[in-house]
């Protein structure tokens, strides 16, 4: 999707109404999976870790995974639980931590956390990631470690798995020093996009906000703080303080795309299927330079 369209869409299509028109496409894609697949090909596990590994190499610390399962079908059309234990052996055999996201936004139609948090609970061993399938597979593995935050956890597996994940419901912000993305930003991460371009799904983006505070030179307008009651992992519960921000700003696409620009982005597609790789580290640093600067991807909305 061009950066203008996708900016043009979430200026006049509410997320329920954009998820809608997701589902459609999907339910499009799979009538016509047959004449897709003659076209463009069929895309198998074997060929699909080639390709990545060889891309991605092996040192490194990080390997955090963006992935929209959706968006890679029809043209995907393997075993995805085999593909999450190739991708798990491979980073085991080279001593890299694995990370997915976890994230829960409330409903599945409209994703308000403050709405949903008012009547429902996180439970880090039980709430389901909306991340999609891949990333709930990964939740549900043996011995992942998940981070406790309302609506930006995040799961791991590796070396550094406990470390990044283990106080991030002791920090002030979901993004910033002390959090995953915090750590993410401090060891050579390599971020990797499966279906999904990085302008739509590229959390480490919002780190710079969370890291600089109060020195960031966009302001965001917090309504209100919403007690969360959470269940760690022991089974115990606490409180979480969710500041729930005024949505009248959006990311601006374009603006993230030129920041970037001297970055190594390295976009691709596979038989199709949109894919990146991107570092944490030069992410960060180049967002927070652009912010010092007083330029940054957020831009507001109309009331």
């Amino acid at each position: 999707m061009n950066v203008i369209i996708y900016n043009l869409a979430r200026r006049i299509f509410s997320q329920q109404t954009r998820n809608n028109i997701k589902e459609i496409l999907f339910k499009i894609n799979f009538k016509i999976k047959k004449i897709l697949r003659y076209f463009l090909g069929e895309l198998k596990n074997d060929e699909l870790l080639k390709d990545l590994i060889t891309r991605l190499g092996s040192d490194y610390d990080i390997l955090m995974i963006h992935s929209s399962v959706n968006n890679m079908y029809p043209i995907y059309s393997d075993n995805l639980k085999l593909l999450l234990n190739s991708l798990v052996e491979y980073c085991q055999s080279n001593n890299i931590t694995l990370a997915m996201p976890a994230f829960v936004f409330g409903d599945d139609k409209f994703f308000d956390a403050a709405k949903y948090y008012r009547s429902n609970i996180f439970d880090v061993n039980k709430s389901k990631s909306q991340m999609g399938l891949l990333t709930e597979l990964f939740r549900r593995y043996p011995d992942v470690k998940r981070s406790i935050h309302p609506t930006f956890s995040v799961c791991a597996l590796g070396p550094l798995a406990e470390k990044i994940t283990k106080d991030h419901h002791l920090q002030t912000t979901k993004c910033g020093i002390g959090t995953p993305f915090g750590f993410m930003a401090e060891y050579n991460t390599k971020i990797l996009g499966l279906g999904a371009k990085y302008f739509q799904v590229l959390t480490q983006a919002n780190a710079p906000r969370d890291i600089l505070k109060e020195d960031f030179p966009f302001k965001f307008n917090t309504l209100e703080v919403v007690p969360v009651k959470c269940i760690n992992h022991s089974g115990d519960e606490f409180v979480y303080p969710l500041p729930n921000i005024k949505q009248d700003f959006l990311r601006d696409a374009v603006v993230m795309k030129s920041l970037l620009n001297d970055v190594v982005m390295n976009e691709w597609k596979l038989k199709s299927i949109p894919m990146f790789i991107t570092n944490a580290k030069a992410v960060t640093e180049t967002l927070i330079a652009a912010a010092k600067n007083g330029k940054t991807i957020y831009r507001r909305t109309k009331s």
